[in-house]
Order: structure tokens, then C-alpha cells, then sequence
């Protein structure tokens, strides 16, 4: 059985491995053209490492000074990825050349890259640092409003606005100052879509049973916000308030924002649970399972994940994510439309001996 996180989860969904020492490792990120994975790996010696896996036939490669790797950004012209760990300084390796070069910034976390690759965006405690690249010179800072975590950012194009989610609301910046764009703190995920004009987010619904989410979109020069027409019942998800969810716990965009991926856990009695992923239209039409895994659990424990959030591919028609399939932690990759899983790596760990967490999204404590 997975090990324990807490009910109310934290910060970007990490992939730990309790042996000997805690590993994290964070959800996979595409390359711009879609042919190549960026995903951090853990190993059985107790480390991680930064991999570049091959998305059609998993042949992968180690990026070199890698180790204890906790989170990577790839840039837009697939010429860098920015990576470091938890205490360790900023890393850029040059894809091309296969070298590393360290940026002197030490406790830095990389969060997204500005479109023409020339800045990046990365995440130091309580504050966020926009850097010249590739010479990492800082360009503006800025302080976050709480002591939340960044559980995504997004570059607005043409601008030097940035969309971040810092714990479960949507914040702009602008040249380091901050505007709030959501108080209501049920943000499940964004995207910045239509050339960087328009914000998109979806919010937990108060009971899935019911209604499973709803979304929103913001003219981002205008900062007008109205309510989509979402389902509030989908057919292949929530139909009947017996036939529901009890809880959505990740929503992923693609990047034109037509398509969504939605987490739920399914409880079956009190020591059964299912997780599902879905594959839906930004109506709630043409709902789509596209992976499941059931398992036994202990209704006195916390409730735990065994999936990070999918990412999609920058043609929005496959899904990469890590999950815990029963016997190892495998990377898997989905065809959207034709709702197939294939698994690109498997761990030589076995997943008794891991846990996803701790997360991003917040789970309902079980019922007692």
C-alpha cells in the first residue's frame, strides 16, 4: 500500500521514494515539439535524476550533473532545460551539446519560460524571480503574497505578464506586480489560451455528486470574468449522485484549452477506492476514461493519490503522467482520442515502497 501524505496536499505532486532517503520527483514536462519527455526519475540507490525520454519508444538518456533533481522547465525553442534540486543551484543543459552550466542560484525551483526563450520564470520561498537567459541575470523580483507553493505558471504571449496559481487561486504579474484574479481558493487548474488573451480555470464543484466542476474565463486586457456553459452532470462521470465521484482532485488543460483531464477518486465501501482519469471537451461532452486503477485502502488513513496530474502534448492529443500502477511506478503516456494507456519507463523499485506525494490538489478526508 502507498505511504502516507497528508489529507490537504502541498505543493506540485511529487513522486516519493522512501528508500534510503526521501526522493521527489515531479510530473513529466513535454518537449515544445512533442517528441521527447523531460521527467525526473527516481533510483534505487535513494537519488533522482533528470531523464530525456524518447515519447514514442522510451529510449531515454541521463542528463549529467542531475542528481537529486526535483523539478524541470523545457524552453520554448527546445534548445535548454532548467532544472535543479531542493538546496542545489539552477542547472541549463544545452540539449544540443548534451553540457550543463550552473546558474549561481541557489534554492531556486524553475516554473515556465517566456516564448521567445529569453526569460524564465522560477520560485525561491516566498518569492518569484523573473531571469535573463541563458545568462540567469535577474530581470525583476517579486514577493508572494502567502507562504503558499506555486502549483503552476503560464507566460502570457507578447507580454511580460505571468499567470500563476500559488495554493488554489490565480495571481497576474507584471513586471513584478501582483494582481489577484480569483479569492474564492477552489482553483483546480488554468491555462492561458486564444494568443494570450484569455484566462481559463476550472473550480471544484461543492459536490461532485452533483456537479463536478465548473469553469471560468478572464479577458486578460480587459479583466472581465464570466461563468461557461460546463455540464454539471457528465455522462460517463457523474451521471447519478450514486454513480459519482466523492472527490476531483486535478484538472489538466491542453494547451488551446478545448480539451480537459480530470482526476477523481471513486470510494467503493470503505476499504476500496478507485482513481480515474478523464478526457472531455471544455463543454463536458465526449467524456472519456482514459486510465483507472482500483485498490485497497485503510478508511482510518489520510487519503493518498496514486497519479500525478497529466500533462498534455503541445498538440493537445496524448497525455504523459507517473502513477503507481500496483507493482512499480511507470510512466505512462495516453492516446486522447483513442483513450489507450502504454507505460514508457517502469521503476525497479516496487510501488509498496512509494507514495504519491505530497500533492498539489486537495482530497476529502474519508468518510468515518
Amino acid at each position: 500500500m502507498c505511504g502516507r501524505v497528508s489529507a490537504v496536499l502541498r505543493t506540485s505532486l511529487f513522486l516519493a521514494i522512501a528508500m534510503p532517503a526521501l526522493v521527489s520527483c515531479s510530473a513529466p514536462v513535454w518537449a515544445p515539439d512533442g517528441k521527447k519527455l523531460a521527467v525526473t526519475w527516481p533510483s534505487p540507490d535513494g537519488t533522482s535524476v533528470l531523464r530525456v525520454v524518447d515519447a514514442a519508444t522510451g529510449a531515454w538518456r541521463t542528463v549529467p550533473q542531475s542528481e537529486h533533481v526535483e523539478a524541470a522547465a523545457w524552453s520554448p525553442d527546445g534548445a535548454w532545460l532548467l532544472f535543479s534540486a531542493p538546496e542545489g543551484p539552477l542547472n541549463l543543459y544545452d540539449t544540443a551539446r548534451g553540457h550543463v552550466r550552473r546558474i549561481d542560484k541557489s534554492g531556486y525551483r524553475p516554473l515556465v519560460w517566456r516564448e521567445d526563450s529569453a526569460r524564465a520564470l522560477v520560485a525561491n520561498g516566498g518569492r518569484l524571480v523573473c531571469l535573463n537567459m541563458p545568462d540567469g541575470a535577474p530581470a525583476w523580483e517579486a514577493a508572494l503574497p502567502s507562504s503558499g507553493h506555486v502549483r503552476h505558471a503560464e507566460w502570457v504571449q507578447d507580454t511580460d505578464i505571468v499567470a500563476v496559481q500559488l495554493e488554489r487561486d490565480i495571481w497576474l504579474y507584471e513586471g513584478g506586480e501582483p494582481v489577484r484574479v480569483t479569492t474564492t481558493g477552489d482553483v483546480l487548474g488554468f491555462v492561458v489560451r486564444r494568443r494570450g488573451t484569455e484566462l481559463l480555470w476550472a473550480r471544484s464543484g461543492a459536490n461532485p455528486r452533483y456537479v463536478l466542476l465548473t469553469l471560468y474565463s478572464m479577458s486578460i486586457k480587459h479583466r472581465s470574468a464570466r461563468r461557461l456553459g460546463f455540464a454539471e452532470r457528465v455522462a460517463t462521470v457523474n451521471p447519478t449522485p450514486r454513480h459519482a465521484p466523492t472527490a476531483v482532485y486535478a484538472v489538466s488543460f491542453s494547451p488551446n484549452g478545448d480539451r480537459l483531464a480530470v482526476q477523481c477518486v471513486f470510494e467503493k465501501g470503505r476499504n476500496r477506492e478507485t482513481h480515474r482519469c478523464y478526457v472531455m471537451d471544455a463543454q463536458g461532452r465526449s467524456a472519456r476514461m482514459v486510465w483507472e486503477r482500483t485498490r485497497y485502502v485503510d478508511p482510518e488513513e489520510p487519503a493518498t493519490l496514486v497519479a500525478t496530474p497529466p500533462t498534455f502534448s503541445p498538440d493537445g492529443r496524448r497525455l504523459a503522467f507517473l502513477a503507481d500502477t500496483g507493482r512499480r511506478v511507470a510512466l505512462l503516456t495516453c492516446n486522447v482520442a483513442e483513450g489507450t494507456c502504454r507505460a514508457l519507463m517502469k521503476t525497479a523499485v516496487s510501488s509498496s515502497t512509494t507514495s504519491i506525494g505530497p500533492g498539489t490538489w486537495k482530497v476529502e478526508p474519508r468518510a468515518r
